[in-house]
């Protein structure tokens, strides 16, 4: 049986691509697996950054285009498991399955039909390229691979204007490259290691619904698939403008919905996949709720045999989560607030310790300096973008582990501002932490209340818990202990039963074939 595995965002290597990934590991055991998406990954560098068996995974990179777009690549496999976050793209592979993080609410009536015509006026009024053929995924610094015939379509504007990009070489050759515009050629360049600037007229003299740009290039390896990087394309548009610097660096999930538009029925594309994985109850919850369909439940798989309780615990309070504006903001503020009024109220010798990755962006660092500024003054300590060994052993060191995802947030209207799961909770509860977490979204369902740790809702009973905590030692180790021992609930054996289980149910046979 060949299986193939989408996911759009592999080379960020966040949760939802370990997710995705441990599902092809496993099943490449006893088939062939493709791994897809549209920027190219070093396969080295992602097993040993997951500590992930992914040898007998085999990768595909394909060009970029909108989830709607992709229905044939499914077609290419006896067995395609769609694991991209929020990205629909219809099936049709024999056997399908796809997992849900969390679900957008349904499409349907006149306001999904007024969403869908602003969603296309706003990407038309912005200036957006459309990529039609041969143009891979953006990649770290923002730079896109060509192939050596590329097709990018722009919108038709009243008045000329001008696109500006960036061309360079991505073969160890210096090559030449013309690029057309409705099939008049514009721009001849010699292109080599370093950028070059490239700018191209778009005149809507002529009667058409959209300008087609051609790139091509005699590639010096005619199977080369990558010709030319691409880099800083700018409409002269005081709109283009307008969207870089609103769209793109304040409201990224807006960015990525508008340059990806989802196909107009989500619901009915969920319904081409006779598998869907929720990666918890709650995520299921909501399935049911906006879809009205039904899920199977798979938990995330976490490597719990990384984290190791220190048998010296320190007293400090761990708390793990990016350091961003959103959408799914951590809440570190809170928690800030809320352990200023232990310290205040007599708390001493204790420490809370705020460790997670730095999202890229001035607003992302705004907030991180907000944090800081908020801890100032009290023995709180900050770690961003701290390497995993050494958040390992903050992990292990740590006595209690905080998480306030969602707190003041209404989780009927707003659900998804819950944790969907809270991978980082079960690493604490692996670490031998006491974990003291809002009773919200997934949280639950890793905590027994009182056994292994504390469910709260306000503020006054999260600094009770922990007040109970800090004041006895032996039911610190007591909650500890049972910490631990629950978080193999959420191991990788127990990943790979509940995976086959579900396949088994569903009449997918693991035997390779």
């Amino acid at each position: 049986m060949r299986i193939g595995l989408y996911n759009r965002h592999l080379a960020t290597l966040g949760g939802g691509e370990r997710y995705s990934l441990a599902i092809a590991a496993l099943l490449s055991h006893r088939n062939p697996v493709e791994v897809i998406s549209h920027v190219p990954v070093d396969p080295a560098a992602v097993q040993q950054r997951l500590q992930m068996d992914l040898g007998q995974v085999r990768w595909r990179v394909v060009p970029e285009h909108a989830p709607a777009a992709l229905a044939s690549l499914s077609a290419d496999y006896d067995f395609f498991i769609n694991g991209s976050n929020l990205d629909f793209i219809p099936n049709r592979a024999a056997h399908a399955a796809m997992v849900v993080y969390f679900p957008l609410p349904a499409d349907g009536g006149l306001n999904a039909g007024l969403r869908r015509y602003t969603s296309t006026f706003l990407r038309e009024w912005f200036m957006l390229p459309v990529f039609r053929a041969g143009v891979y995924g953006e990649e770290a610094g923002g730079a896109r691979r060509l192939a050596p015939h590329a097709v990018i379509e722009m919108p038709v504007a009243p008045a000329p204007y001008r696109v500006h990009f960036l061309l360079r070489s991505a073969l160890d050759a210096v090559q030449e490259v013309r690029v057309a515009v409705d099939g008049v050629e514009q721009v001849r360049v010699t292109v080599d290691g370093r950028f070059t600037p490239c700018t191209l007229l778009m005149d809507p003299s002529r009667d058409q619904a959209t300008h087609t740009i051609t790139v091509d290039t005699a590639a010096i390896t005619p199977s080369a698939r990558f010709a030319l990087h691409l880099a800083g394309w700018e409409a002269d548009q005081a709109r283009n403008y307008l969207y870089r610097r609103w769209f793109v660096r304040r409201l990224p999930a807006w960015d990525a919905r508008l340059r990806n538009p989802q196909p107009a029925d989500i619901v009915a594309v969920a319904r081409t996949y006779p598998i869907i994985w929720g990666i918890s109850n709650y995520t299921r919850q909501w399935i049911a709720r906006y879809w009205g369909l039904t899920s199977s439940l798979l938990y995330p798989p976490v490597d719990v045999t990384r984290f190791v309780p220190s048998p010296d615990k320190r007293l400090q309070i761990l708390s793990v989560g990016r350091f961003f504006t959103g959408q799914h903001n951590k809440k570190h503020v809170v928690m800030i607030d809320a352990f200023k009024q232990l310290v205040d109220q007599g708390l001493r010798g204790w420490e809370l310790h705020l460790a997670g990755g730095v999202n890229h962006g001035a607003e992302h660092a705004g907030y991180l300096a907000q944090v800081q500024a908020a801890a100032r003054g009290y023995p709180i300590h900050l770690h961003p973008d701290l390497p995993f060994d050494e958040l390992a052993i903050l992990y292990g060191e740590s006595a209690l582990y905080w998480h306030a995802a969602g707190f003041g947030e209404d989780e009927i209207r707003q659900p998804f501002k819950a944790e969907h799961f809270g991978i980082t909770t079960v690493e604490a509860m692996a670490a031998g932490c006491v974990p003291v977490v809002i009773a919200r979204g997934g949280q639950p369902e890793l905590i027994r209340h009182g056994v292994d740790g504390y469910l709260w809702q306000t503020i006054a009973e999260l600094l009770a818990y922990t007040r109970q905590l800090v004041g006895d030692v032996a039911l610190r180790q007591t909650l500890a202990a049972a910490a631990h021992a629950s978080s193999r609930r959420f191991g990788l054996p127990e990943f790979a039963t509940t995976l086959a289980g579900t396949l088994a149910a569903a009449g997918i046979s693991q035997e390779g074939g």
